[in-house]
């Protein structure tokens, strides 16, 4: 059972009835009594120093934050630029290789083009050695003709 003397005895120093009234209160560190102005002075240095220390603490996370934010910025930039790289890359082999084959398709068509050039200036040439044996033909069997008509007519 509490009564003055044991509390008393357990709050340290001699504290009497009087000081135990509403203008007396504890050290919230030790537990000894204080008056009210000491108990004010410092309850306002303990939330002096705790407002320090959050908004110690709010600094340090937004200097963290501002940190992981450029960090995550830059990394960002440096993904932006990489995959700008590889679209220019990806479309200088497109543009390379369309090249190559339109090359190929013109090389081919200039290939066929030659080949039936070459065909139509064989026949034509075919043509006209054909052409030329004809008519070589025909005055030879003209010239055979007129040998035979012109013995025959000796003959005679």
């Amino acid at each position: 059972m509490l009564t003055i003397e044991t509390i008393n005895d357990a709050a340290g120093p001699h504290v009497d009835e009087a000081d135990l009234h509403a203008d007396a209160a504890q050290c919230p560190y030790c537990g000894a009594p204080l008056s009210r102005k000491e108990f004010e002075e410092i309850r306002g240095r303990i939330e002096a120093e705790e407002r320090a220390r959050a908004a110690k603490v709010e600094q340090a996370l937004k200097d963290r934050f501002a940190r992981e934010r450029q960090h995550a910025e830059a990394k960002a930039k440096v993904a932006v630029e990489q995959a700008k790289k590889e679209a220019v890359q990806l479309a200088e082999r497109q543009i390379k290789t369309l090249k190559a084959n339109q090359e190929a398709v013109i090389a081919a068509r200039l290939k066929t083009q030659r080949e039936a050039s070459r065909e139509e200036a064989d026949g034509s040439r075919q043509f006209r050695a054909s052409e030329t044996f004809r008519r070589e033909a025909e005055d030879g069997r003209t010239a055979s003709a007129n040998a035979a008509s012109a013995s025959e007519e000796n003959r005679q």
